[in-house]
């Protein structure tokens, strides 16, 4: 079986690589002319056409900037994967699992990756807390091997009736 590849995690770790590149090269470039900096932060250099020896650090400040940014959003993908991952092995481990049936399979037009999108799962399971019959969400898989009417596993929360993951057979979930 081949592993799938987390999506969030692999936009995070390209988005971070790419912020710290871009921090890194602009504390290279202030470090350069750092007897220059403290001029781009003042107000008399920006009244009159910045001179040229202000371009490099300008130019630092703009890589650091946006290294920053690059680096927050890698971050926030990375720990939403993390998130992710960590509710699954807390519900493997201590959550109440339910078999439900397949109900729809769907093209997640919302997601576009190479101008392919995933599938969606929804899956009609009976609430082990409340007792109602409700249809959850699953992960976004490029393929599978499921129809409708299939069996499906889906593992609740104890503690948060809202809080389940969906239990994909045979193929890797994330």
């Amino acid at each position: 079986m081949t592993k799938r590849v987390d999506a969030e995690k692999l936009i995070g770790l390209i988005f971070g690589l790419i912020g710290v590149f871009f921090v890194v090269m602009g504390v290279v470039f202030m470090a350069v002319c750092s007897d220059r900096l403290p001029q781009v932060f003042t107000a008399e250099v920006w009244l009159n056409d910045p001179p040229d020896e202000l371009a490099l650090p300008i130019v630092g400040v703009v890589f650091a900037a946006i290294g920053a940014f690059f680096a927050a959003m890698g971050g926030g993908f990375l720990l939403y994967a993390r998130h992710r991952r960590l509710l699954q092995e807390e519900l493997e481990r201590y959550g109440t699992r339910v078999t439900g049936t397949v109900a729809e399979i769907y093209i997640d037009r919302s997601v576009r990756v190479n101008g392919r999108s995933p599938l969606r799962i929804m899956v009609q399971v009976q609430h082990p807390f409340t007792g109602m019959t409700q249809v959850v969400r699953g992960p976004r898989v490029w393929q599978t091997s499921l129809s409708v009417g299939d069996p499906a596993e889906v593992l609740f929360d104890p503690q948060d009736e809202k809080k389940h993951v969906v239990l994909l057979p045979g193929e890797e979930n994330a």
